[in-house]
């Protein structure tokens, strides 16, 4: 079938393709490439051609105009044109402007997001993306007139995920993100990558309210988009992964190698009880966001407490004499009495995030020695 793209005259000039109303949430690529296949179809033949070429720039750009101007133009095949010809002046997708305390600061130091923030924009993402259809060819979807129509997963695909998973805890998203450490944020990655698919075409079943039906699924577009909206997130985290070309989650660097370390200890009750609580305290206090010196202190001197009630432990599983290290450091160093003999003249950020992470390092291998010695009965 001959290319329509290049046979439709294009206007020589679209200035407002290059206004915010155009700012893209998808890779310009992966936009280019499915208005070409609208394009290269046969409208005559496909009903409902302007709809879909609607759904597709509802999705494609941040604000709903481009689909408004679409659909009141005449022509829509020359303006689809025009969009493909100077698509290199969509304006990508930029971050918002700093509010008043962040210009006001001598010093911005861009915000990362932590685990469970990553977590729910990634269960944002894949419930926008399932609500517009990208997962029905593998879940399968109802309809009044013909009944349950099975996926590529089967009649019980929840099942089928978990089994591939090896565990029932983790899908779906919406009730468990809260829960997830990162692993189990990069195992709902991956699977999602695997069985996700674009519905190239969908029409509305009006009887019986029974909704948006979709077709023809395409899922090499729709995994290359899915991964450019998964690193966009990971890309603003503190994680230090990033989703591959193959759909897996790989290291990368600039991330926060201790990451991992917390976000297990957050999801691990080994501590027990008040101690555990405390313990969790001090990871927030010395993780907030503009934690000052006195709050950081005040972090190192809880841990240094959580291992004071684990000194016997220490004692008998640590090589002589290590325990008295540990709290040597609390002691001497400025930290916890503040008497006139003790060390002050040292880096307080350089060696307060040293001391921070080796008493947590610390009381996570605790926690290891206390599960094993209740799973021995000792």
């Amino acid at each position: 079938m001959a290319d329509k793209s290049r046979s439709i005259a294009v206007p020589s000039d679209r200035k407002n393709f290059g206004t915010s109303i155009f700012e893209l949430r998808w890779p310009i690529e992966i936009l280019v490439e499915e208005v070409r296949r609208l394009l290269d179809s046969d409208p005559p033949k496909f009903a409902n051609w302007s709809e879909e070429c609607e759904r597709l720039l509802e999705e494609a750009f941040r604000s709903q105009e481009p689909a408004v101007e679409f659909r009141a133009e005449s022509d829509k095949g020359e303006w689809l044109a025009a969009l493909v010809e100077h698509a290199q002046r969509l304006p990508r997708a930029t971050k918002p402007k700093p509010y008043f305390s962040q210009r006001g600061r001598e010093r911005v130091e861009p915000s990362r997001l932590s685990l469970g923030e990553t977590a729910r924009r990634v269960r944002d993402l894949i419930s926008d993306l399932e609500r517009r259809g990208y997962l029905v060819q593998a879940l399968g979807q109802n309809c009044v007139d013909t009944g349950e129509q099975f996926g590529t997963l089967g009649s019980a695909p929840w099942d089928e995920l978990h089994r591939r998973l090896g565990r029932n805890d983790l899908l779906p998203i919406e009730r468990w993100w809260s829960e997830y450490v990162l692993d189990d944020l990069c195992d709902v990655i991956e699977i999602i990558h695997d069985v996700i698919a674009r519905p190239a075409r969908a029409y509305f079943h009006n009887y019986g309210a029974c909704g948006w039906h979709y077709q023809d699924f395409r899922t090499g577009v729709a995994q290359r988009l899915y991964r450019a909206l998964v690193n966009e997130i990971l890309g603003e985290s503190n994680l230090g992964v990033a989703l591959g070309e193959g759909g897996r989650c790989e290291e990368v660097a600039g991330g926060d190698e201790l990451e991992p370390l917390i976000a297990n200890a957050r999801a691990d009750g080994n501590s027990g009880g008040a101690q555990h609580d405390d313990f969790l305290d001090a990871l927030d206090l010395f993780r907030r966001r503009r934690a000052t010196e006195t709050e950081k202190r005040a972090a190192i001197v809880t841990l240094a407490g959580v291992l004071e009630e684990r000194r016997d432990l220490i004692r008998e599983n640590f090589l002589q004499k290590d325990d008295r290290a540990l709290f040597e450091i609390a002691n001497k160093f400025n930290l916890h009495h503040r008497k006139v003999d003790q060390h002050n003249k040292y880096d307080v950020e350089l060696y307060f995030q040293w001391i921070f992470y080796w008493y947590v390092s610390t009381i996570r291998l605790t926690d290891k020695i206390l599960e094993r010695q209740a799973v021995s009965g000792l």
